[in-house]
């Protein structure tokens, strides 16, 4: 190309006739024709959807991060849809929720409204446990349950749970049960929860003398003194031991979280044993100065050394041993007592009495006899005579003189009547009463916190029943009444005693008999319930409790614990017991013994004691005249004709019955009460002989 200019020509410039301009190619009409056609149809067919379409709402709480909605033809306009009717899906996502996948469906003429809640994600928890007395440490192994969910060791990790509170219960061996509850948030949030356990145990602290005793928990050693260590709550049987003293034995009651402090505890060194007795038994022991019981007697002593026993019996010479025993030893000290003997002269009339001494047959009254110098109870008898009774304490070197002319009954045909009995039969023994010990010693085995000594003095004569009161016998006052249980023991026979039957049961008995009689009446009923008149007249009543224990002990000397002696287990037979034929019925009875009763005897099958009345050991338990009460011991005061207190909801029962066995209820001082009838409590009839004093 050269560089030279360039040349424009210029051509011609014609416009288009008006032919030219009309005519246009056919395929553009086609064209404009095809584009209208659309828009019309375009046109109709968005009339159609609006015409034929459903307003639709869809709310969703919360609002979400992202909705979509699929399906047939639909359009959104400012939060709202038009949508043909058929179904559609919904789905929406929010953090802490779970997608929402629905499906809905459109209808014509329906209201159009869809409201759909997302469903929180549970919360992620953590659960450890600590203790309150290391709060900086974790408890391993701690089960601790989660609302309905199994049990798990602690710590528990990461575990869903909804939102809201749940209930939670911790166990551990040495911490007590926790029961709380945690809240938790929920929505995918992260909680950790620490709980707080309270010991299940106490501090135990410890010193003995001497030091370095092993300490034993429930059989295990677990440390020496001094020591402080923590025992779980509950019972537990601690024990010390050091080797030459005696272990110390005690059971603990240990309260969670509540210190313990065994101080200053003194092991005893090693005892040994004496086992002293005296001929005849009873002699009073004091070893070393302190008085030590009624022989046979054991006392543990200090070993290894010499040791002053002294025996004293009333009327026997004293006398005393040293005696020594080894460790863990026994020692047997016998004492032969020499009697210190007084001299008893008689003149009685009739010639043929006999004369018994503390229940004792001796034969035809000699004209003198010898004695120990101690209480005794003569009792002279002749056929068709009233029996005299005389309590009497010979002297050493003074002979004493009994004169007694014993007084004729009435005969009456081939009878002889006695004075005493009432006109049912029942007889009674003539008691002159005494001056004795009521109640037992804090040293008497079996002995319960109700049996107060005292010193009472029965001042006005009166008559006990020999027996009891009979089933056939309260039936003639009462037809309808029955002594059977149920159980499968004998009760009811027409000669065994009266039994379940309440105290004023009995009371409305002894009046009733008492008017039959001729007798003033002891009781008086004021509404439902049955009480004693003051003074006490001669008329028909329930024994006094003091009457009734002078009567088991056979008068005032000599003092033994069981009505029959010094031994816890009866001579056979001698009372109707829990003896083994009641085994199957009672379970407890008592070993080796048998008096062929299974429930109870016919009244007096056993011997009597030494005033002539029977049954007041076994058989059954009686009803007494008094009001229960608990009195003051005061031995040293003496009370005479003593009835109880003026009132109270429970009176006296005394004596045991075909259902015991203990120690407790065997010996002659226990004392019971009721206000219940029972099937082994019966009673027997008293009356005083003398009008009251004014």
């Amino acid at each position: 190309m050269g560089t030279g200019p360039t040349i424009i020509t210029p051509l011609d410039f014609r416009g288009q006739t008006p032919a030219e301009t009309t005519r246009r190619p056919p395929w553009r009409r086609r064209v404009v024709t095809l584009v209208v056609l659309c828009l019309v149809a375009l046109l109709a067919a968005a009339g159609w959807f609006v015409l034929t379409a459903q307003q639709v709402t869809i709310t969703i709480t919360p609002d979400p991060d992202t909705m979509r909605v699929e399906g047939s033809w639909r359009l959104e306009l400012a939060g709202r849809f038009l949508m043909r009717p058929g179904p559609y899906e919904v789905s929406a996502t929010a953090a802490g929720h779970h997608p929402l996948a629905e499906t809905i469906e459109v209808v014509r003429g329906g209201d159009g409204q869809f409201h759909f809640e997302l469903q929180p994600r549970p919360g992620i928890v953590s659960i450890a446990c600590v203790g309150a007395d290391a709060p900086d440490t974790l408890i391993a192994g701690a089960q601790t349950r989660v609302g309905d969910r199994p049990p798990a060791p602690a710590p528990i990790t990461e575990i869903e749970l909804d939102g809201g509170e749940h209930a939670v219960e911790v166990r551990h061996d040495r911490y007590q049960t926790l029961l709380t509850t945690i809240a938790v948030e929920g929505f995918d949030r992260r909680q950790s929860f620490t709980l707080t356990l309270r010991p299940d145990w106490a501090p135990v602290e410890i010193a003995t003398t001497p030091v370095n005793a092993s300490v034993w928990l429930d059989g295990v050693e677990v440390a020496t003194t001094p020591c402080r260590i923590d025992v779980d709550s509950g019972e537990r049987t601690l024990e010390l031991r050091a080797e030459g003293f005696e272990p110390w034995r005690r059971t603990l009651a240990i309260a969670a979280e509540e210190p313990v402090t065994l101080a200053d505890i003194t092991l005893a060194p090693v005892r040994g044993t004496l086992r002293i007795t005296t001929t005849p038994p009873g002699g009073q022991v004091v070893v070393d100065g302190d008085y030590a019981g009624l022989a046979p007697v054991e006392v543990e002593v200090r070993p290894e050394a010499d040791l002053l026993v002294r025996v004293a019996r009333d009327g026997y010479e004293p006398a005393e041993r040293t005696a020594r025993v080894g460790a863990r030893q026994v020692t047997d000290v016998a004492f032969a007592l020499t009697p210190r003997l007084g001299v008893i002269r008689f003149d009685v009339e009739p010639a043929d009495a006999v004369l018994f001494v503390d229940g004792v047959r001796q034969g035809l009254v000699p004209p003198e006899i010898t004695l120990t110098a101690e209480a005794h109870r003569l009792r002279l008898e002749a056929p068709g005579f009233t029996p005299f009774i005389r309590d009497i304490r010979p002297r050493v070197g003074v002979p004493q003189r009994i004169q007694a002319t014993l007084t004729r009954l009435v005969v009456t045909g081939e009878e002889t009547a006695d004075p005493l009995a009432a006109s049912t039969g029942y007889r009674f023994a003539s008691i002159e009463g005494g001056t004795y010990t009521m109640g037992a010693s804090r040293r008497e085995r079996g002995r319960r916190a109700n049996e107060s000594l005292r010193t009472i003095e029965l001042r006005r004569p009166f008559a006990m029943g020999v027996r009891e009161v009979t089933n056939a016998e309260f039936r003639v006052f009462r037809k309808e009444h029955e002594s059977e249980s149920g159980d499968a023991v004998p009760l009811g026979g027409a000669d065994r005693p009266v039994v379940r039957v309440t105290w004023d049961d009995a009371a409305r008995f002894c009046n009733w008999l008492s008017v039959k009689d001729e007798l003033p009446p002891v009781y008086v009923e004021r509404g439902d319930r049955m009480h004693a008149v003051d003074p006490i007249p001669t008329g028909y009543r329930l024994p006094t409790e003091a009457e009734w224990e002078y009567c088991i002990r056979s008068g005032p000397e000599p003092r033994r614990p069981y009505p029959w002696g010094a031994g816890s287990t009866p001579p056979a037979p001698i009372a109707n017991l829990a003896d083994e034929s009641a085994a199957q019925v009672l379970g407890l009875t008592i070993t080796g013994y048998d008096d062929g009763y299974a429930g109870t005897a016919p009244v007096a099958s056993f011997p009597p004691n030494a005033l002539g009345l029977r049954d007041l050991a076994g058989n059954v338990a009686e009803w007494c005249h008094d009001y229960y009460s608990i009195p003051a011991s005061d031995p040293d005061r003496t009370v005479v004709d003593p009835t109880g207190p003026p009132r109270g909801a429970h009176h006296v029962i005394r004596g045991s019955s075909w259902r015991h066995s203990m120690i407790s209820p065997l010996r002659s001082s226990f004392r019971d009460y009721s206000a219940q009838k029972r099937d082994d409590v019966g009673f027997r009839l008293a009356r005083y002989l003398t009008e009251p004093t004014p």
